[in-house]
């Protein structure tokens, strides 16, 4: 079956230079492109291909994201909680109540 071709356009709003990178398999990411702070790229890319972007110098992870049949606008955020640069959670308390 044929590839269907989809675009992402990333925007940095992470305030420095991050790398783009394909995840060609596990472990494994290619360097597409390095985008300064502000910059805006649109990448050619195909549905279900994943790619991350990571702050450059650091390597800090700050997005991932998939080719989608729709075109996506991916906003890369100045930090992320999934991966954090100082190594420590900011842990937010969130309660749960059931309604009975």
């Amino acid at each position: 079956a044929a590839m269907s071709a989809a675009k992402i356009v990333f925007v940095n709003e992470s305030g420095s230079k991050v790398n783009i990178l394909w995840e060609r398999g596990p472990n494994d990411e290619v360097k597409y492109i390095e985008l300064d702070a502000g910059g805006e790229i649109e990448q050619p890319t195909y549905v279900g291909h994943w790619w991350c972007v990571r702050r450059a110098g650091n390597n800090e992870m700050l997005l991932r994201c998939c080719g989608r049949s729709d075109a996506c606008r991916q906003r890369i955020p100045a930090s992320t909680t999934i991966q954090p640069a100082s190594g420590k959670v900011n842990a937010t308390q969130i309660s749960f109540q059931n309604e009975t």
